[in-house]
């Protein structure tokens, strides 16, 4: 299927089947990861070593190297003439740490891939997304978390950490987290389930939604102090706010 667009664009738009390579590659212990791609979805995830899966139909773009104890992972972006091709499929680099490895900084910008990091503790984490979602599954960060995410969503499961996250277009769901969060929210919806087992305090406002409390709504400023360790505070300009 071809599509063209006269005019000003004058471009082709194209759909076809692609080869895809794989590349599996052991790597020298590490502590930190540092990542800076375009067009794949990145993923660190617990195994038995250190190591790094690419799934991608150019994998010569991708560049991978250990330095210091820091991994270094960078990609080249794609370039487009008159000429653009939709892909069918889509580009994937999945990191690989075992259980034991203690992880110092853990820092990814993707321009336009989901995130997913699962299973492992680290000191401190920094993610920027322009066009993906973030998933935190099992994770313990014993600093802090800085988290921008420009036109995607953040899904947290069982969780504990101090984090920042900044979201210009997406939602937030939450099951279990600790910690003293703070989220805030341009143009999406947070929904969080109320973790009986450890009690959170909550500082919340909604601008134009709405707050509901277990069931109830609470209009736009819900305030709850008991002296708990975790402590959540969220901030929603459009969308509304509820804690299940």
């Amino acid at each position: 299927m071809k599509i063209h667009i006269g005019g000003d664009f004058d471009q082709e738009f194209e759909t076809h089947d692609e080869k895809v390579e794989s590349q599996e590659i052991d790597l020298e212990n590490f502590s930190n990861i540092d990542v800076e791609i375009a067009a794949s979805g990145v993923s660190v995830q617990v195994g038995s070593d250190f190591h790094i899966s690419t799934y991608d139909i150019n994998p010569d773009r991708i560049k991978i190297r250990v330095v210091e104890k820091t991994l270094f992972i960078r990609a080249r972006k794609p370039h487009f003439n008159k000429k653009v091709y939709i892909r069918k499929i889509k580009p994937k680099i999945t990191i690989t740490i075992p259980q034991a490895a203690e992880l110092n900084e853990v820092q990814i910008i993707d321009f336009a891939g989901n995130i997913d990091l699962a299973g492992f503790n680290m000191q401190k984490l920094d993610v920027r997304a322009n066009a993906g979602s973030l998933k935190l599954q099992d994770i313990m960060i014993q600093n802090k978390a800085e988290m921008v995410l420009d036109a995607g969503s953040l899904y947290i499961n069982h969780c504990k950490m101090n984090s920042n996250a900044n979201l210009a277009a997406g939602t937030i769901r939450v099951t279990s987290l600790q910690g003293k969060n703070h989220f805030n929210l341009a143009a999406g919806s947070l929904k969080m389930i109320d973790d009986e087992e450890h009690k959170t305090d909550y500082d919340l406002f909604a601008t134009l939604g709405s707050i509901y409390f277990h069931g109830n709504r609470m209009g736009k400023h819900f305030y709850k102090h008991e002296g708990s360790a975790n402590q959540l505070t969220a901030i929603s300009s459009v969308g509304s706010i509820k804690i299940q």
